[in-house]
């Protein structure tokens, strides 16, 4: 394989490039979940939801790793699990563009047999400014991506839906269209998903007419629990959510999509060590998104 060069090709087409091995990879994960579920998790510190790693977040990683490192010669590989993968030691970080994984975002769901777990990618410059997003659910074999190219374009965002091609010949093709979010759905329950730390100021929330939720917190393993944070690319009830901080590969590459679908996505400073933004906030309308701003201070 030769591989190539971001800056030559452009951030949409390296997403799409990358699309189908984070789905083989996606499908992977889905594929050992049973097996997954209900094992004792490997914790790190901090968070019952940060802190979680399976095997498969190391096997995930280490092939997605290891596709970046092949498909391009101008990109570095930034893994969450970096510390302990066997990929990241061979990465020359000495170049243009970084690749961030996310391996299975929502390792906690994820063991717990839940669907709603995400592989997910960014490309980023060398200041981390954030050039493109992927994130793949392998339940719903869905896969978002969204792009601001700078040097080539375009600036966008759009959706994927793999199927059977109905030849007979194992091969799946897709259909894509473009991602546009922009408001909310009047018959919508106008979910707010917060972090822990606002939840002494959601009462203007409730008056507004939403409905305050925080999933970290109140998830106790319910088997039909939907409240994801990829739920506001997909689902008319999401309509924002608000986090205290909110970590670059996932959270920000969701919010990143949001925003080059037509929603509203504004973060604080990125912490170079922790790779967190001070907060993040995410929205699909300006409303919403002013009302969310206001909590932040």
């Amino acid at each position: 394989m030769i591989s190539e060069s971001i800056q030559r090709i452009g951030i949409r087409r390296a997403l799409i490039m990358l699309a189908p091995y984070a789905r083989q990879a996606g499908q992977v994960a889905l594929r050992l979940q049973p097996q997954v579920k209900g094992l004792v998790l490997e914790q790190k510190k901090g968070h019952r939801f940060t802190s979680a790693v399976t095997d498969v977040d190391y096997l995930v990683e280490d092939r997605l790793g290891s596709d970046v490192l092949t498909l391009f010669d101008d990109a570095a590989f930034f893994g969450e699990e970096r510390d302990t993968d066997r990929i990241s030691r061979f990465v020359n970080y000495d170049q243009p563009y970084i690749v961030t994984c996310d391996p299975v975002n929502g390792t906690l769901y994820y063991r717990d047999g839940l669907p709603i777990f995400e592989v997910i990618l960014t490309i980023c410059n060398r200041e981390w400014e954030m050039l493109g997003a992927l994130v793949y659910a392998p339940a719903t074999d869905k896969l978002f991506i969204g792009y601001e190219d700078r040097v080539k374009g375009p600036t966008g965002a759009q959706w994927f839906r793999f199927y059977d091609d109905g030849q007979g010949n194992g091969q799946d093709t897709f259909f894509t269209d473009t991602l546009l979010l922009r408001g909310h759905t009047p018959n919508g329950q106008r979910e707010i998903h917060l972090s822990e730390d606002f939840a002494d100021q959601v009462e203007p929330l409730r008056e507004a007419g939403y409905k305050p939720l925080f999933p970290h917190r109140d998830y106790k393993g319910e088997s039909d629990w939907p409240y994801c944070t990829s739920r506001i690319l997909f689902s008319d009830n999401c309509d924002g959510i608000i986090r205290r901080p909110g970590q670059l590969i996932d959270n920000g590459a969701i919010g990143f999509i949001l925003k080059q679908a037509g929603g509203f996505w504004s973060h604080g400073p990125l912490d170079r060590v922790t790779m967190h933004y001070s907060y993040s906030v995410m929205s699909r309308d300006e409303e919403t998104h002013k009302r969310l701003m206001k909590l932040v201070g």
